[in-house]
């Protein structure tokens, strides 16, 4: 007879703290550049830098009732690509983003889960 597995929960996520207030958007020679792929990134500063939220339009099918619908992805990011969605993490922990279910926002699949849920 086999021993059930313990289950353990990930240590929290450390409190990031709030951002200062900002006069006006900043001008664009003033944004860190987008980095190459394969550099290393300020992923804190780069969130900072761009303190204003993103407006993005999406184009939307439409899906036949029924019909089978993707529950599952299992993606590999580029460096930039990576960058951006913890900027996103980031940004989102910030505001207190919570999913519908109204856990918070605290991991890429979270992110993910709160764009796909803001489209609905």
């Amino acid at each position: 007879m086999t021993k059930p597995k313990k289950q353990t929960t990930p240590p929290p996520m450390p409190a990031i703290p709030e951002p200062e207030a900002v006069d006006s958007q900043p001008a664009a020679a003033d944004l860190p550049p987008i980095p190459e792929p394969g550099r290393l990134v300020d992923v804190e500063a780069r969130a900072e830098a761009y303190p204003e939220p993103v407006d993005l339009r999406l184009p939307i099918g439409v899906v036949t009732p029924g019909g089978y619908c993707q529950r599952h992805v299992d993606v590999q990011l580029n460096s930039s690509q990576g960058a951006t969605m913890r900027s996103l993490l980031v940004g989102l922990q910030r505001e207190g983003a919570h999913l519908a279910n109204f856990r918070p926002v605290v991991t890429p699949a979270d992110v993910v889960r709160w764009i796909l849920e803001s489209v609905q």
